[in-house]
């Protein structure tokens, strides 16, 4: 119900879950995701959203080339 989570945090938990899996758990955490079936549901919306919204996708895009230098060390 609702709205999930903004794009911003979404591109980082895509980012934890690909490049940082022993991680996930602990960004679930953060963000307020109680379980990977409740991930699983997020990531079902944003399929949506973006499928509606082809904008949102380029901006997801963006932000999640952003987050995983963040998390990279900046590199």
């Amino acid at each position: 119900g609702g709205n999930p989570l903004s794009l911003e945090v979404y591109a980082e938990l895509c980012v934890v879950s690909r490049d940082y899996p022993a991680y996930v758990q602990q960004a679930r955490e953060r963000f307020g995701i109680p379980s990977e079936s409740s991930q699983a549901e997020l990531d079902r919306y944003f399929q949506q959203r973006f499928a509606a919204h082809p904008g949102e996708q380029q901006r997801f895009y963006a932000l999640y080339e952003q987050a995983r230098q963040r998390l990279s060390g900046n590199r």
